[in-house]
């Protein structure tokens, strides 16, 4: 396929001329029609009823609703590949204690996968294809000692895994489910979980990864800097660096597009007197340099986003750090889209269509959704 399947579309599959390997043609056309899925994100509503609670919202039908038990309090969100499925953190309201639990959406039943009678649940990660899962955890009788433990398959329960080395730090899971990529010391480390015998490898100029490509061929990485300043990067799997940009506040997260050719990330612009940040979104064509500036907040804020799927469409929600020059801001019109519809500081989230995102120009729409939310998450 020239670009992923779309969001909301019929796709038909016709053969009229094949053969089998012995020559033999067809008895008769095959015909397949396959529907994609509406458009459909989940996110941690932080208003009103909804606060604390996952929110299912299909953009298709406009509908939206509560996922998830109101007597749980959601703190961490991963969605599953399969469309179905989403794991999250959650506890009693007010309780610090954080169980880990399935969530299927079909049915909206939560089941209990991990409990906090022992051990504190902290780093929640997804495989890209959702079949592997892997929580973080530190045992209550032994605090300094944290352990991963993985879900390789649905079919699977949890069970601690020994990666060596220190564990402490952020990881994620690489496209092929056979290596973590860790944040260790001084560098990155990428740690194989098949074969004992394997060397990991060390990036030690790099302090985060941020984002590995579907194909695992390529990641977006983040090297701190001595002057404070952070570069984002990415490194090929021959060992190529495509340094893209040099940022004077801090790369907060990043994302592949599904050809791999492209990555968004959040990027803060810091002011050199009050070292706050105001964030951007940026699209990068890694391998040409290319960059377009998506998203531009003039207030500085928390911001969080997710691409579609599709790479139709990204969603995303903003929270001011100081809402009162974030209002002053909004009032005066210094907003560097004045064009852009009403901009929220109350975590409401954004749908910024992207048009043909491999066309410069293409025209890009940005609505303010009803829904105040965080961790927003595409369902594939």
């Amino acid at each position: 396929l020239e670009r992923p399947l779309q969001y909301g579309q019929t796709y038909s599959l016709n053969l009229a001329e094949a053969r089998d390997r012995q020559g033999r043609s067809l008895a008769q056309p095959y015909e397949l029609e396959l529907p994609t899925r509406d458009r459909q994100f989940l996110a941690i509503g932080t208003g009103g009823r909804g606060a604390g609670q996952l929110i299912h919202v299909n953009l298709t039908t406009g509908e939206a609703n509560l996922v998830t038990p109101p007597d749980l309090e959601v703190s961490e969100l991963a969605v599953g590949g399969d469309g179905d499925t989403a794991y999250f953190f959650a506890g009693d309201r007010g309780s610090p204690r954080q169980n880990l639990y399935q969530l299927s959406l079909s049915d909206r039943e939560s089941t209990l996968l991990l409990d906090s009678e022992t051990y504190q649940n902290f780093r929640l990660k997804v495989s890209p294809d959702g079949s592997m899962a892997m929580v973080e955890r530190i045992d209550n009788e032994q605090p300094s000692a944290p352990e991963l433990w993985m879900r390789a398959s649905p079919r699977d329960r949890f069970a601690p895994i020994d990666i060596g080395g220190e564990t402490r730090g952020d990881f994620s899971i690489a496209p092929d489910n056979n290596s973590l990529i860790v944040a260790q010391g001084q560098g990155i480390a990428v740690v194989p979980l098949n074969d004992d015998s394997s060397t990991p490898d060390f990036l030690p100029q790099f302090g985060q990864i941020l984002a590995i490509a579907p194909d695992g061929s390529a990641a977006a990485a983040v090297q701190f800097n001595s002057d404070i300043s952070q570069t984002l990067a990415v490194v090929t799997h021959t060992g190529q660096r495509h340094d893209l940009a040099r940022a004077s506040g801090s790369i907060q997260s990043g994302i592949f597009a599904p050809s791999g050719t492209r990555i968004y990330a959040a990027i803060g612009i810091a002011d050199p007197e009050t070292f706050a940040e105001r964030p951007q979104i940026v699209a990068y064509n890694w391998s040409d340099r290319a960059e377009s500036t998506l998203v531009s907040l003039s207030y500085p804020a928390t911001l969080e986003f997710d691409v579609a799927p599709d790479e139709s469409a990204i969603l995303y929600s903003a929270r001011a750090l100081d809402v009162r020059s974030a209002d002053e801001a909004i009032a005066s019109g210094t907003l560097d889209d004045p064009d852009a519809p009403e901009t929220s500081t109350d975590d409401r989230i954004h749908l910024l269509e992207l048009g043909d995102p491999t066309v410069e120009d293409s025209d890009r729409r940005l609505t303010l959704t009803s829904i105040a939310g965080r961790n927003v998450t595409w369902i594939p």
